[in-house]
């Protein structure tokens, strides 16, 4: 009988994270940058308290492809991997608008959001 290798949870778990924070921070940074309007819309857009509000995010996949292809292609290759990806990368932008932002005051960052494409 041959030892098996034991894989170290705490190890694999920082492997799984550093590959899928590229794709996160790519998205992000695409949709910061070419959806501002519609992630500023989707932060100023108000919440019902008595039931939790889904909040749709659309991304044109032909502009995310011209803009960054690999990242497109890897989405597109990759579903299972590339849409939960985008969609904590809807946070992440969420974020990165939110800083700074003059009307940050009347903003709310939506944790029920699902990207469509």
């Amino acid at each position: 009988v041959q030892p098996t290798k034991a894989v170290v949870p705490s190890m694999a778990s920082n492997q799984s994270a550093q590959s899928t924070a590229v794709p996160i921070n790519a998205f992000a940074t695409f949709l910061a940058n070419n959806s501002y309007a519609t992630i500023e819309e989707l932060l100023l857009r108000q919440e019902n308290e008595s039931r939790p509000t889904h909040f749709p995010v659309y991304i044109d996949f032909l502009d995310l492809h011209a803009k960054n292809t690999h990242l497109a292609n890897w989405l597109l290759n990759t579903p299972a991997a590339g849409l939960p990806c985008l969609e904590k990368a809807v946070l992440v932008a969420q974020e990165r608008v939110f800083t700074g932002h003059p009307k940050h005051v009347e903003m709310s960052i939506k944790r029920l959001v699902h990207p469509r494409l």
